[in-house]
């Protein structure tokens, strides 16, 4: 696809360029790609993608853009990979590593991943291995065990979303907030008050600010941007957010079809945008398993 892929390459070589120029002293010239002149700020109408140029300015000062762009994309999936077998390890200590890593390769070279290297901004996934970690202590870990300092490395970890892409940011948070409310539900019904600062709750709260500073830098332009373009309607929001019926069926190509053939009559309450971004029932099953 030369549209998408080619724009996130443009992005990127140009947050690179920015970040290792006297530009640098120049924010507003970050926002102002050399396009839709003499409008100021075009860069807050899609990814800032400062995550992903630093990863690809690694490579960028041994080879051209192309070159680099596609040894990105080979580090990031990687790094997917190694995150997320990681965290599955720790999770399940005493499943099989043969079985983990199979669960791990589908999770990060399924052909849902696979389809969206037509949209690379898609690709960091490998904070969300941290993010998993530490979303499965909320739910099973022993309450008096949980402390402050969990909160601390979660918040964080989902606000660090935000320095790669504005879309992976929004499903940290909604995850996560999932979780929290699940162990305040257990909190609450053990009728257990108290809890720790935990280890390293000073250094993980600079560390928080640190990241909360860097989103509020990144993001107002973003709010700026909203008064000039505007905003999607909820009626488009809610066309392509995901349903609880779109767990039960599937139609896209990359996906194994449900077993679950609904009628006609619930088809408008399970079309839209999120069909393309659930894995299917092999990955569902696989998991139950």
């Amino acid at each position: 696809d030369p549209g998408d892929t080619l724009f996130n390459l443009y992005i990127i070589e140009h947050t690179y360029n920015h970040l290792t120029s006297w530009s640098i002293l120049n924010p507003a010239e970050f926002w102002s790609p050399d396009f839709f002149f003499p409008i100021s700020n075009a860069k807050t109408w899609s990814d800032n993608l400062i995550g992903p140029s630093i990863i690809y300015g690694i490579f960028r000062s041994l080879f051209n853009p192309v070159q680099s762009f596609t040894l990105w994309k080979v580090t990031t999936l990687s790094l997917n990979y190694i995150s997320l077998r990681f965290c599955f390890k720790r999770i399940n200590k005493f499943s099989s590593p043969i079985w983990i890593s199979i669960i791990t390769f589908i999770c990060s070279f399924s052909p849902f991943l696979s389809s969206q290297f037509t949209h690379p901004q898609l690709f960091s996934l490998f904070i969300f291995g941290p993010i998993i970690y530490i979303c499965n202590i909320l739910l099973v870990e022993k309450i008096h065990k949980i402390n402050f300092s969990h909160f601390i490395s979660l918040i964080s970890l989902v606000l660090l979303n935000g320095v790669f892409n504005i879309y992976l940011y929004v499903y940290g948070y909604f995850a996560s907030l999932v979780c929290i409310s699940i162990f305040i539900f257990r909190k609450i019904r053990c009728k257990n008050k108290s809890i720790s600062y935990g280890e390293k709750f000073k250094s993980k709260t600079i560390w928080l600010m640190l990241i909360i500073s860097a989103n509020i830098i990144i993001y107002i332009p973003y709010l700026n941007a909203l008064k000039i373009v505007g905003q999607r309607s909820d009626y488009v929001i809610s066309w392509n957010s995901p349903k609880i019926l779109s767990w039960f069926y599937s139609n896209g190509q990359n996906l194994l079809p449900s077993p679950i053939m609904p009628g006609s009559h619930l088809s408008q309450y399970i079309n839209g945008a999120e069909q393309t971004l659930f894995p299917g029932w092999g990955i569902i099953i696989l998991f139950i398993a």
